[in-house]
């Protein structure tokens, strides 16, 4: 049988139409889907801590303005240790917490105001995800504080442990260190945390 060269083209096309993936083209078009893949699920991490980053802000300066709106009304006394005891941390309800204090002053009632968007389950139990300062140089008398811009009044972080009775100001040092496995820095990979500061601006600090 004598082929012609159109008929010579169209079996190859037809050759051509029913041959099928080799090994080859399938695992570069796996490799390439699992490339995409990765870096649509980087992106999406990225854009929901941005988002959690963001309604912590919110937060923060809401818990930080009723603080200073505090020390404004009170002749520039955020708080003392007599009012909040020893410990940079205490549970929404205990009534040494800075959170009482804003609450029974009608300063910011709301208590899921303090639980932030990275809660852990301690966090939820105790109905609060921040800490607040004892350093009396700060908290007393705050407007004559020098470089404002640098001392955290609120922060992220839980690097202390929980004091074991409500109502106890502890001792004169404070509370524990927390072990490893309780203290929290939400942002960047577990190596940052946000703070309210002095001024007024929040910073993301190491």
């Amino acid at each position: 049988m004598n082929l012609t060269t159109p008929d010579i083209r169209s079996l190859s096309r037809e050759r051509l139409s029913t041959r099928g993936f080799t090994l080859m083209e399938i695992l570069i078009t796996i490799a390439i889907i699992a490339v995409v893949a990765t870096i649509a699920s980087v992106g999406a991490t990225r854009m929901r801590e941005k988002a959690k980053k963001a309604v912590d802000i919110t937060k923060m300066r809401e818990i930080g303005h009723s603080i200073l709106a505090r020390g404004m009304g009170n002749n520039g006394t955020l708080y003392t240790k007599a009012e909040v005891g020893s410990s940079l941390y205490r549970q929404w309800d205990d009534p040494l917490s800075l959170c009482q204090i804003l609450d029974r002053e009608d300063y910011l009632p709301a208590e899921n105001t303090w639980i932030g968007p990275m809660a852990n389950d301690r966090h939820l139990k105790y109905k609060n995800s921040y800490i607040w300062p004892v350093n009396e140089k700060i908290t007393v008398n705050f407007t004559m504080v020098e470089e404002p811009q640098t001392k955290m009044i609120l922060m992220n972080n839980y690097p202390y442990t929980l004091p074991s009775v409500k109502n106890v100001p502890e001792s004169p040092n404070g509370p524990r260190p927390a072990s490893a496995q309780y203290r929290r820095f939400p942002w960047n990979g577990g190596t940052k945390y946000h703070a309210f500061m002095l001024d007024g601006h929040i910073a993301l600090k190491p």
